[in-house]
């Protein structure tokens, strides 16, 4: 598909965006090509004003909210790609024969063979991509690929990559080797980095040289962030504080872990803190700035630790301390720190949804 004139990058609107997706968002960008993104599974109005869709135009691309199952805003999409065509194509004589050469892409489950079905008004062969899953949960990927007439790419079988964080990062797919330190921090990152580059290699979209670049100079915000010995990081979630957890140990190199920690009341914070607390000598307890922030004084029954009135207090305390700063547990807490650690007077993090 080095031929598409253009790219429609498809995501899951009720979930929203995921690394994976912001990862490939930034290879793309670098591909030259017009990326539209479709917001998938947004089957009515009412269903597009109860999703908060702002974070998908974070990725700098025209979002289409649509459902391709049913169709709906599909039209608004194939009108927006012919419009950005034409307008690319500026002067030049129009080819009156010319086909256009289409690119759908995205993410295992985000109805890209629905859409492309509807765009095309019958069954095609796709590619599908999968990270590592439970060996149930692949074995009912792969059943349900086969009975969509998708070839489905597996870690471990059809890609390969190096997930230790003390090794440079390399990945393997049919005809590709890349070599890259990716950006982002983190053993979860290097299999969404992977995950990006099996997608990209499916899809033909660009080079392996491409995705090296990519790799390199992807910036996100509140994911492991650094700030001299100070980790910022949004997850508010025990899955995300799992994840965080398995990260930390290369990023610490023996020195001692300071925890400032804050969380909404809709948030699993004894969870998060089963995860992270063991690894942190000392704990920082604050409220984030919402009005749904669990009291630090609740916290501090969950965990030992120290309560502060703020998260500047508790990111000052914790600087008085020798070692290594993760602030976390709510993205509302991660836009705070950030905002101090960068000087600025508030902080542009998207809404905490999930």
């Amino acid at each position: 598909m080095r031929e598409a004139d253009a790219i429609v990058l498809v995501v899951d609107a009720v979930e929203g965006l995921s690394a994976a997706d912001r990862e490939l968002a930034q290879l793309l960008r670098r591909g030259g090509k017009p990326v539209f993104l479709a917001a998938n599974k947004v089957d009515s109005n009412r269903r597009e004003e109860q999703l908060d869709l702002g974070e998908l135009h974070s990725t700098g691309f025209d979002v289409f909210p649509l459902s391709a199952e049913h169709g709906r805003g599909v039209d608004e999409l194939l009108d927006a790609v012919a419009a950005g065509l034409r307008e690319a194509a500026g002067e030049r004589p129009a080819e009156e024969d010319k086909t256009i050469h289409l690119a759908v892409l995205g993410r295992p489950n985000v109805g890209k063979s629905t859409l492309l079905n509807k765009l095309l008004g019958e069954e095609r062969f796709v590619a599908s991509v999968s990270a590592d899953q439970p060996q149930e949960a692949a074995e009912v990927l792969q059943r349900c690929a086969e009975e969509m007439r998708v070839r489905l790419w597996r870690p471990g079988r059809d890609y390969r990559f190096e997930s230790r964080e003390d090794e440079a990062f390399c990945y393997a797919g049919p005809a590709w080797n890349v070599r890259a330190q990716p950006a982002l921090a983190g053993h979860h990152q290097r299999a969404n980095a992977a995950l990006a580059c099996a997608l990209l290699e499916a899809s033909g979209l660009c080079e392996a040289r491409d995705a090296e670049e990519g790799l390199r100079s992807t910036r996100w915000p509140a994911r492991l962030e650094q700030f001299g010995n100070v980790y910022v990081d949004g997850a508010h979630n025990p899955h995300a504080a799992r994840a965080i957890a398995q990260a930390l140990p290369p990023l610490l190199r023996g020195r001692p872990l300071h925890l400032v920690f804050g969380a909404l009341e809709d948030k699993d914070a004894a969870a998060m803190l089963d995860a992270l607390a063991p690894l942190a000598r000392s704990i920082h307890y604050c409220p984030p700035d919402s009005p749904r922030a669990v009291p630090p004084e609740r916290l501090a029954r969950l965990r030992p630790g120290q309560v502060h009135r703020n998260a500047a207090a508790a990111l000052a305390a914790a600087r008085r301390e020798n070692g290594v700063i993760l602030c976390c547990g709510s993205l509302f807490l991660a836009g705070e720190t950030r905002a101090l650690l960068l000087g600025e007077r508030r902080s542009e993090m998207p809404s905490e949804r999930l």
